[in-house]
């Protein structure tokens, strides 16, 4: 990114909050994500202090570099090889979360739309439609994703209010009802999931103001929508919610709203552009971590090398992880947090702190 790009703090909560939301709606037990019962009302809100323990690597590495970033900081502490490492990691990362989401798009199509649509001619499509907004700069991004934020979350407390009288109080057992144990579970494994924190470290020097406060807000703001979505989904379908693919979609498929009919087409097409705000916030990242590597001369061509490549992994992926997601991603996930949210920031920590005494023993 362009060392002038400036975003607000209130458009890296709406980035952060899309990007998490967007997954949430599609969310399914089988996933182990947003799974029915009122143990995970609790589990979202202790998800608010677990990802701000999260963070306090990168708060820490913020702190001692005055906000610099992480992938800018690894070029000033290890040289263009060192820091070359740096930028293929996290354009790997990037590439990855965008592929995940053309397979959650593809999967979600296919079994609550229609099998019938063509998979492939619509993947190209979002893919193509990706990384041309992603070209267009990271505050077009940004200024779309305050939109759609605002957006989501009027839906959603929407959906909530107009399913009232659906909602039976007998689905909502006590929190515990299957021990403590299961609460604590539940956030854990939502947790790495949330893989907003790994490229947090990439904004901080992009942000006007202070984008450790807008880490807080948004981990707050997150617990709040996602308790909603939860208890939404548990008042309406109760057990029921375990029984289907995409729980948060069945419940708003039973929104009988006098002038909007099919609620369910007002909320999928909150969700597309949702989708697309975030498929495009986290191609802009790779462009910027790709552009480290090979200059601003070839800005197009590796547009079209990470789209291709995107498409590719997505269209061939898409039977075999609609069938093991489960298994696959959670470890996945995992290293992924350790590696970028706490890893990444503990070691250019330590490097800054092995130059400083060696500056200091040179001065004396």
């Amino acid at each position: 990114m362009n060392k002038n790009t400036r975003i607000s703090v209130s458009q890296l909560v709406c980035l952060l909050l899309v990007s998490r939301m967007t997954s949430a709606f599609t969310a399914s037990p089988a996933s182990g994500i947003a799974a029915g019962g009122s143990g995970l009302l609790l589990s979202a809100l202790l998800q608010a202090p677990l990802l701000l323990l999260l963070f306090l690597p990168t708060w820490w590495f913020g702190r001692r570099t005055n906000r610099a970033g992480t992938l800018d900081y690894a070029y000033v502490l290890f040289g263009k090889k060192g820091g070359g490492v740096l930028a293929v990691l996290y354009g790997l990362l990037c590439l990855l979360v965008i592929t995940g989401d053309l397979l959650r798009f593809q999967t979600f199509v296919s079994v609550a739309l229609s099998p019938d649509m063509s998979r492939v001619a619509l993947a190209a499509l979002l893919t193509l439609c990706v990384f041309f907004a992603a070209s267009c700069g990271f505050q077009a991004i940004a200024r779309a994703a305050g939109v759609a934020a605002v957006v989501m979350t009027l839906l959603l407390v929407f959906v909530a209010l107009t399913l009232l009288p659906e909602m039976e109080a007998i689905h909502f057992l006590s929190p515990f009802y299957e021990g403590t144990e299961s609460v604590v579970r539940g956030a854990l494994m939502e947790l790495p999931r949330c893989l907003e924190v790994t490229v947090i470290g990439l904004l901080l020097p992009y942000v006007n103001g202070n984008a450790h406060k807008g880490y807080a807000v948004w981990t707050g703001a997150l617990s709040a929508l996602l308790i909603v979505m939860q208890a939404t989904v548990t008042g309406v379908l109760g057990d029921f919610a375990d029984e289907v693919r995409f729980p948060f979609y069945a419940a708003v498929t039973a929104a009988d709203v006098g002038f909007l009919q099919r609620m369910d087409i007002v909320a999928l097409a909150v969700w597309m552009v949702a989708l697309f705000v975030k498929m495009a916030f986290y191609g802009t990242l790779y462009m910027s971590a790709a552009q480290r590597l090979f200059g601003d001369r070839h800005k197009p061509l590796l547009g079209w090398a990470g789209g291709l490549a995107v498409l590719a992994v997505g269209l061939l992926l898409a039977g075999p992880v609609a069938k093991t997601q489960p298994e696959v991603a959670a470890p996945v996930f995992v290293l992924l947090a350790a590696v970028f949210a706490v890893a990444v920031p503990l070691i250019l920590i330590a490097a800054d702190v092995l130059q400083e005494k060696r500056r200091r023993r040179v001065q004396a």
